[in-house]
């Protein structure tokens, strides 16, 4: 019977519960500020992260201060096996201290439950609650039940408390430095302190853990009684092959989401650790992500966190980010849907095991392994990678050009691409942003391709480049940045055709011969460094243009120059509230 597995009496409470006072103290306090109504508090965190370990310390604390009380362990997994009217159940035959109830349905046990609790003082704990209808039937209103009641719920899942109303969402306060230590050791050595000479070994594994208690308590049981030898090289084994406890705790709120949160996840796990969650948004949606909500839902779950404007989430998830993409082929990383290390991209080209598997590749560290950095005869592998969404790779050089990308590539991002062009049968209909700054390029292409969804080209700091392709096929070009291209001669007179483009950074061209004078939609034109005479010539017509235009009071053309005739350009353009550096942000290289 369920019964029998959900309630079974738990262990009398002991001081082995490592750094758990203050938040024991947290709950209590903040539930004497309600105990003359009631209330529903929440605890919320990542799995194995001490939630329900506060839970049941506080419940069996304090449940002989109540007339009733009901711990409800493992709901989600219960919830799976069984119906919840089975639950409700064990909820009330707990509590009235009567053998199971007589119900005939859900809709029958909520009034149940309402009229035999209504008037008792009850401590009910619901345990890794996962859905919204788990709350609805056994505790939906804290009314319910009778005045002083506490309902305390754990959840990986934040969205959840807030949907029902709790009073309080607490997360579990951080072991510190000492608790930590103190908590792996009693596992590792059976008390407080290392033995002589582990200590330094144990602060690092103490350190990987950064705080969590089930990977403190899984990696101190795992080497209790193991040879130095083995200590040496924990982390490398942590690392490469982790835990199944750890890993299968913290899958389960990957298992929840749905496939989109998932592919975000992997995402960030395995790419964007620490980038800034605005550029990392861009990206996301450039790749037809709903990337703002996405990042919510992660949120929410315990799987990401904000910090400094930059996305965080703990190593152990991380780590199991990475191991679930592993997993998609152990021996062969051609066959997996993301790569991330150097030596896995060249272990591809070079044994050109490339497969369709293959969505993102992200490469954005530079230095390295000098042999991890020149492709010489294996470009055409890259055409084996033909559901390639994401490509971003900094300092790897084609000697002797690509001769195949994606088609379904929406994010092309190659810093210091090596080739004179891209590969003249490159023909993306998903491209979104094209990034070849630093690059070798001489032009991209020749004649015309059309690329409807494009709407961002930086080839910024490209000093080969001499010559921009024909703009016809790009209708949505919303950003150019030609920025540092010292030796680019000649802007293809298309440009003017292109009524989206807002942005057009021209910074430091100083070999420019022309500026198309007819580009209705521009709002941001930066020319600084380029020829005077060349500007000055054409800057009239600009301007002209631009006063007639509805988005005049949005727009800023900066020259700045030594010439008086062209500084006085640039202050009759300049409008109140903007700023040099509001201008810099749209740099983009």
């Amino acid at each position: 019977m369920i019964s029998q597995h959900l309630s079974s009496s738990f262990t009398s409470i002991t001081c082995n519960f490592i750094g758990i006072d203050s938040s024991m103290k947290e709950l209590f306090t903040f539930y004497s500020n309600f105990k003359d109504n009631g209330c529903m508090i929440g605890i919320c965190g990542m799995g194995g992260s001490g939630k329900t370990t506060l839970a049941r310390v506080f419940y069996e604390k304090f449940h002989s201060y109540f007339e009733g009380s009901s711990f409800i362990a493992n709901v989600r997994e219960y919830s799976e096996k069984f119906d919840l009217l089975q639950l409700q159940q064990l909820l009330l035959a707990n509590i009235l201290e009567e053998k199971d109830a007589d119900i005939r349905n859900v809709y029958h046990g909520v009034n149940m439950i309402k009229k035999r609790l209504c008037q008792k003082k009850v401590l009910i704990v619901l345990d890794d609650v996962n859905k919204l209808d788990q709350l609805e039937n056994l505790a939906g209103e804290h009314g319910w039940f009778g005045l002083g009641s506490l309902i305390i719920i754990t959840t990986r899942d934040k969205h959840l408390l807030d949907h029902h109303g709790v009073h309080k969402i607490y997360k579990p306060n951080p072991l510190n430095s000492d608790d930590t230590l103190k908590l792996f050791c009693l596992k590792a050595f059976k008390k407080e302190q290392p033995n002589e000479g582990y200590m330094q070994l144990s602060q690092d594994v103490v350190c990987y853990a950064n705080g969590y208690p089930l990977a403190l308590i899984t990696f101190g049981s795992f080497l209790l009684g193991r040879t130095m030898d083995t200590w040496k090289s924990a982390l490398d084994i942590f690392k490469k092959f982790p835990k199944k406890e750890i890993f299968d705790t913290l899958k389960v709120s990957y298992d929840g989401l749905e496939d989109m949160w998932k592919e975000i996840f992997l995402d960030v796990a395995c790419f964007f650790r620490g980038k800034m969650k605005d550029q990392v948004i861009e990206i996301l949606e450039t790749c037809g992500f709903d990337a703002k909500i996405g990042i919510q839902v992660l949120m929410d779950k315990s799987l990401l966190t904000i910090e400094n404007d930059t996305l965080q989430m703990h190593d152990l998830l991380q780590e199991m980010g990475k191991e679930i993409v592993r997993q998609e082929s152990r021996e062969e990383p051609g066959k997996r849907s993301r790569l991330w290390l150097r030596k896995d991209l060249f272990h591809v080209l070079m044994n050109k095991t490339a497969s369709k598997t293959i969505q993102a590749i992200v490469l954005d560290r530079p230095g390295g392994d000098e042999a991890y950095q020149h492709i010489e005869s294996y470009s055409e592998v890259f055409s084996k990678m033909c559901n390639l969404r994401l490509l971003i790779i900094d300092n790897v050089h084609i000697l002797k050009g690509l001769n195949h990308l994606s088609n379904k590539l929406r994010l092309l991002d190659w810093h210091g691409y090596s080739s004179k062009c891209l590969p003249s049968r490159f023909q993306s209909k998903e491209l979104v942003e094209l990034k070849l700054q630093f690059s070798k390029i001489e032009y991209l292409w020749r004649g015309v391709k059309y690329l409807d969804k494009l709407k961002l080209i930086n080839l910024g700091h490209s000093l080969n480049l001499i010559r921009t392709p024909d703009f016809t096929g790009f209708p949505r070009l919303e950003t150019l940045c030609l920025r540092g291209c010292i030796n680019l001669v000649e802007i293809d007179r298309s440009i003017g055709g292109l009524s989206k483009l807002t942005v057009l950074n021209l910074e430091f061209c100083r070999s420019l011969t022309n500026l198309p004078s007819s580009m209705d939609g521009l709002s941001f034109l930066i020319c600084r460094g380029c020829e005077k005479e060349i500007f000055k010539s054409t800057l009239d017509s600009v301007h002209h243009e631009f006063e007639n235009s509805a988005v005049v009071k949005a727009t800023k053309i900066m020259g700045t120059y030594d010439d008086s005739n062209m500084a006085e350009h640039s202050a009759s353009w300049s409008f109140p509230g903007e700023t040099e550096r509001d201008l810099d942000s749209l740099a983009v290289a």
